[in-house]
């Protein structure tokens, strides 16, 4: 895994100007903060407790460990038709990411037990598909929440819940398993209580770097994924990215530059790829990145893009739109497969030229990228790149734990903690509120009160 950042310095027609000789001067306090996080240090704590366990649980994980949840996971799976993923923000993007990035998106037309993800949206329709697919087959669930009261989950668990005791009556128990706290917390007391297998979310870890720990391992162990190798590919990568010398550290430079392009007013970072497998691994990124960077008016946007579909749409922006943005690609260098363009006598597409030069799909494919980045840096786009060896469990391990430490020190380069986030409860308390969850009495009848007055004042159309 490589991190290729030529195209970050001197760009030409841009504001977002970096200069090596700034890179060179931050490296010391870069240094200091590695060597922090490296030993427990700094601002890192969350409701008293510090929230660095992402460092070293998995070469705490002993080879019992493993094989309890391969075990478990497998179990579950052998015996449903449909295993239900239930859980919201990284207990289902981190699982989901790894399990799109070795199967696909199409991955259920892989694997002999489908997964679906629930309790990440409160969309009737969609609800309502997923226990119709279900309703004569036999479905379980993994279900991941710390409390068991987080809104969205709790919710898709009831269904699930109810699903699966209307077809298993007393053994509804075997066909569950809980991911959650290990003393406290609604689910904690159900899976005691009705006797689920579980697993435990360490109190050390928040859920954005979760995907190491059970959270991310109970369901890639269930689609029949090494959990092992991704172990160990997240073990392996700390040799590089603990390192102090931040020089040769992909993860503090990659954080230095996104720290240095947001302090001279870069305001969105497109993370871009061109394989359609790692779209997920993108929606895991815009997680972790922004709730730990987004404090105090701090933090880049992060959006995401597949290339080259995505050149079709936003290409146009980001070519000669606004010059507040920058790009970060990942590319994968082995492709599982490579195919060579057909060879037409009519040529009527004048597409021959691609075969007659010795190019292959996966030759155009990384042109979709390198091509279109060297024309956004041209016109003022910085960009990187990180480079991926190839789509297996170990190399997405390497690249979630390089990912997890960036995304560390840019949080103490900004001057915050990042494995906090303080502003979700000002919108979960107007959703509580406009609910009408107990506690919210008050509140309810005034939003009851204001949406009246706003709706007989500022509403048009039949």
């Amino acid at each position: 895994m490589q991190l290729n950042y030529a195209n970050m310095l001197n760009t030409p027609q841009t504001g977002i100007q970096i200069t090596e000789a700034e890179v060179q001067a931050q490296l010391p306090g870069v240094k200091a903060i590695i060597e922090a996080l490296n030993k427990g240090e700094g601002d890192n704590q969350d409701r008293g407790v510090p929230m660095l366990g992402w460092q070293t649980y998995a070469r705490e994980l002993t080879a019992a460990d493993i094989q309890r949840i391969q075990e478990t996971a497998q179990g579950l799976a052998a015996r449903c038709d449909i295993i239900f993923i239930i859980g919201i923000g990284g207990s289902y993007l981190g699982p989901k990411a790894v399990i799109e990035a070795l199967y696909g998106k199409n991955y259920n037309d892989l694997l002999k037990t489908k997964i679906y993800f629930l309790g990440c949206d409160t969309d009737p329709e969609f609800y309502a598909h997923c226990l119709q697919i279900a309703a004569d087959k036999n479905a379980g669930a993994i279900v991941i929440s710390k409390s068991g009261t987080t809104t969205e989950p709790a919710i898709a668990f009831r269904f699930a819940k109810q699903l699966i005791a209307k077809k298993q009556g007393p053994l509804a128990k075997d066909y569950i398993i809980a991911v959650t706290d290990a003393r406290k917390g609604a689910l904690r007391q159900a899976a005691d209580a009705e006797g689920y297998a579980s697993f435990v979310i360490p109190d050390n870890i928040g859920g954005r770097f979760s995907v190491i720990t059970p959270v991310g391992l109970v369901p890639i162990a269930a689609a029949g994924l090494d959990i092992a190798e991704y172990i160990r590919g997240y073990v392996d990568a700390r040799a590089d990215i603990d390192s102090p010398d931040p020089e040769y550290n992909p993860a503090a430079i990659y954080a230095l530059l996104r720290f240095l392009a947001w302090q001279k007013g870069a305001a969105v970072e497109y993370q871009v790829t061109n394989s359609a497998f790692f779209e997920s691994s993108i929606a895991w990124t815009m997680q972790l990145e922004p709730e730990s960077e987004g404090h105090q008016g701090h933090g880049l946007h992060v959006v995401p893009a597949v290339f080259p579909r995505d050149l079709h749409s936003i290409g146009q922006l980001i070519q000669q739109g606004p010059r507040n943005l920058i790009e970060i690609a990942t590319k994968i260098l082995k492709p599982r497969v490579d195919l060579e363009v057909p060879e037409f006598a009519d040529n009527t597409d004048e597409l021959n030229y691609i075969r007659q030069n010795k190019l292959t799909l996966r030759d155009i494919n990384g042109m979709t990228i390198d091509g279109p980045l060297a024309a956004h840096y041209a016109a003022g786009v910085p960009n990187m790149t990180i480079e991926l060896e190839a789509l297996t469990p170990f190399y997405l391990g390497k690249y979630h734990y390089m990912l997890m430490k960036a995304t560390a020190i840019q949080g103490y380069l900004l001057g915050h903690n990042p494995f906090i986030q303080p502003g979700v409860q000002f919108w979960k308390d107007r959703l509580f509120a406009m609910a009408g969850k107990p506690g919210y009495e008050k509140q309810h009848q005034e939003y009851l009160a204001a949406r009246q007055k706003a709706s007989a004042q500022h509403s048009v159309g039949g």
